[in-house]
């Protein structure tokens, strides 16, 4: 008999069961009502249900009484779970998977138990619907499975279990950490590996591949703490890895989702060890030196930020005779340190650049090396390749040269240390002063020729986020016009062309950075736009974007033939590729890539860089709307730079940086035009969520 096919046996007083989310559940029939059962489930609680919905049991409760049927049925509950406890379901499979075919359930209750009472029929569906292993339900009963597919599950089952243990493992992990209130870095604990999960989770959202097994984590932790969801369970896993000293309140999301860190792996970390303690052990690299010039005579400064800790060219002045100067820049010779093939190599291709935030430095590669072994540090002899330009008494270029050499920096100075300089001292006061007066004018005669040759020229003025231990945010303007800034731009957009001209000369390939010329642009409609922001957003936002090729085509923004990526090789992967090519013409054994070669190696580093610069926007947004949070501003001074439709943008005046903005009333166009300076409500700034909303108050707009 098939217990599910019973339903003209039910009747007032029998003993049923119908599944609810996937589980049997025991009731007693009442009465009989236009084809329905109605019944009294365990809980005492009235359905109406269809016999078709329900499996009968040879036993009928004689109780009229509600009381009386609870207390029976229950007893027979009690019952089935005794009976159940006797079933082995691997055996039943053992003395059923031979024949095949299905069972009904009462053939598989008299081969266990021998008999068909109905605890036992009931013990027997239960223990089938709980089965996952040995029993498929087929369309009247259940089929015992093949081995190899009992085989299969139980390796799913027992991974399942496994996941359950450590999922469990993590959720107590957490809880003790929230409770003892962690902070990130202060407890130096070995974090489960399936940690990853909350935290892919709390990245990546629904995208996780995990994000199921991590919901799962949230609700058990959310109901451990106490804690409501402070929005989507991503934010609820955000704020929970912060309560487990994990993350913290501004934790760089950019990086996480891309897969960037200021960590390499461990055996890039201990080639690039084994690299430094050969410096070290060499007295800071002398075995390197073979073959190279040592540039004893060379006096040789370093000029860069005041928190610069890679420092990767440098520059140096002499005087020659009838008038002639030399000029010198220096690039850390990368290339003879990290080889093509090597852990480090791979790294710093899919890397590709080093990436420089207000709160993290990313580098391109280990720091041991970065900040060490490869930086021009001030009296420590190092690896280069130096460029030397010679000037006549004009100022015109009369020879260009480079050469593998060994170069001790004299002194390291700053942005700010040079400008004092340039301002208070006198050119002949000391070396110092003299060189850097000297090279003042080579840079002076380096930029006219290049605006002469059609260059453009922007002023730029930076703003950049400061942040403090505890997480506070000031700002600090730099300036890229101030003399030391132009002096240390015009040394090395010199370098890079002299690169590209050595180049040429030699017959080796490298990655050249070309620039069409913009769209002409009538000078009528250009006189349409104020001098100031929005003309300078104007004429920017007609520049062609540069591009990436082994032919030497002009470069039109900065005025040259031809012109390269090469000095910052500890920072950009092409700059590295330049360096290896142009040394394979030097120094013998080195074999250059060819243009093919060079140009696909490009390219696949283009992504990188891509992903680089939406890290370092994204990055300085997040703390432009933190210090709007922090100092609750609620206006900002600001110049309309652009009204395409119904879509306007101003530059900030406080973070020299254009924003959307609105209308007071919301979906009117502006009626402002580039160059009406205006003042800007804050409506809405929120870090975490990466939202702004700037409103022109005292703008009603016009009707699209």
């Amino acid at each position: 008999m098939n217990i599910k096919t019973l339903s003209n046996k039910i009747s007032q007083g029998s003993i049923v069961s119908y599944e609810l989310h996937g589980k049997p559940q025991f009731a007693a029939v009442l009465s009989e009502l236009k084809g329905k059962f109605r019944l009294l489930n365990m809980d005492g609680g009235e359905l109406q249900l269809q016999p078709t919905r329900l499996a009968v049991y040879p036993q009928l409760i004689a109780a009229t009484a509600q009381a009386q049927i609870l207390e029976e049925l229950r007893a027979f509950a009690r019952r089935v779970e005794e009976r159940k406890v006797d079933i082995s379901m691997e055996d039943l499979w053992l003395l059923q998977s031979e024949g095949g075919g299905e069972f009904t359930v009462p053939e598989l209750t008299d081969v266990m138990f021998g008999n068909l009472k109905a605890e036992c029929v009931a013990a027997m569906q239960f223990a089938l619907i709980d089965d996952r292993l040995f029993f498929k339900r087929g369309n009247r009963g259940f089929a015992p499975r093949k081995a190899e597919a009992v085989e299969e599950m139980r390796q799913q089952l027992a991974q399942a279990e496994r996941r359950e243990a450590e999922r469990r493992k993590l959720v107590d992990f957490l809880l003790q950490r929230i409770k003892r209130g962690a902070e990130k870095g202060e407890v130096e604990e070995e974090l489960p590996r399936n940690t990853r999960v909350l935290v892919d989770f709390a990245v990546h959202g629904r995208s996780s591949p995990t994000a199921k097994e991590a919901q799962l984590v949230v609700d058990d932790l959310l109901a451990a703490v106490k804690m409501s969801s402070p929005g989507s369970s991503e934010q609820a896993a955000f704020q929970l890895l912060c309560r487990a000293g994990i993350f913290i309140e501004d934790e760089d999301m950019t990086i996480r989702r891309l897969g960037r860190g200021t960590d390499f792996p461990d055996d890039v970390e201990e080639e690039a060890e084994s690299i430094l303690q050969q410096f070290v052990a060499a007295g800071e690299g002398a075995e390197f030196f073979a073959g190279r010039d040592i540039f004893s005579d060379v006096t040789a400064y370093t000029i860069d930020g005041e928190g610069t800790q890679d420092f990767d060219d440098a520059i140096s002045f002499q005087r020659l005779e009838g008038g002639r100067v030399r000029v010198g820049v220096h690039i850390s010779d990368v290339s003879s340190v990290v080889l093509p093939g090597t852990k480090i190599d791979s790294e710093g291709r899919t890397r590709a650049t080093s990436i420089y935030c207000p709160d993290a430095e990313y580098p391109m590669l280990p720091l041991p090396l970065a900040h060490q072994a490869l930086s021009l540090v001030a009296a420590v002899p190092r690896l280069t390749l130096s460029f030397f330009v010679e000037f006549d008494d004009a100022m015109r270029v009369i020879r260009r040269e480079m050469r593998p050499g060994v170069l001790t920096v004299k002194k390291r100075l700053t942005y700010n240390e040079v400008d004092q300089l340039f301002e208070t001292a006198n050119p002949g006061e000391s070396e110092l002063t003299a060189d850097l007066f000297a090279l003042w004018d080579v840079a002076v005669a380096c930029e006219t020729r290049r605006l002469e040759n059609g260059a453009y020229q922007f002023s730029r003025r930076e703003v950049l986020s400061v942040i403090d231990r505890k997480g506070k945010v000031s700002l600090s303007v730099v300036e890229e016009e101030t003399p030391s800034r132009k002096l240390v731009a015009e040394m090395m957009i010199l370098a890079n062309e002299t690169a590209c001209v050595l180049a040429q000369e030699a017959g080796v390939a490298i990655l050249y950075r070309s620039q069409e010329a913009p769209d002409e642009v009538p000078q009528e409609k250009l006189d349409t736009v104020p001098e100031g922001p929005a003309r300078e957003y104007y004429e920017r936002s007609g520049l062609k974007r540069s591009l990436l090729g082994v032919e030497p085509l002009p470069h039109s923004g900065l005025g040259l033939s031809a012109y390269a990526h090469l000095t910052s090789p500890i920072r950009r992967y092409i700059d590295l590729l330049n360096q290896r090519q142009l040394l394979s013409t030097l120094l013998p054994g080195r074999v250059p890539y060819s243009g093919e070669e060079l140009l696909k190696i490009g390219h696949s580093v283009e992504g990188s860089i891509s992903e680089a610069r939406t890290i370092q926007r994204e990055r300085g947004r997040y703390w432009i709307l933190r210090y709007l949070e922090q100092q609750k501003i609620k206006e900002l001074k600001a110049v309309v730079v652009k009204v395409d439709g119904s879509r306007a943008f101003a530059e900030v005046e406080l973070f020299a940086a254009s924003y959307p903005f609105r209308t007071a009333r919301h979906g009117c166009r502006t009626s402002r035009r580039p160059g009406d300076e205006i003042i800007l409500q804050v409506r809405e700034a929120d870090a975490r969520k990466d939202h702004l909303t700037l409103v022109d108050a005292q703008d009603q707009g016009i009707a699209k």
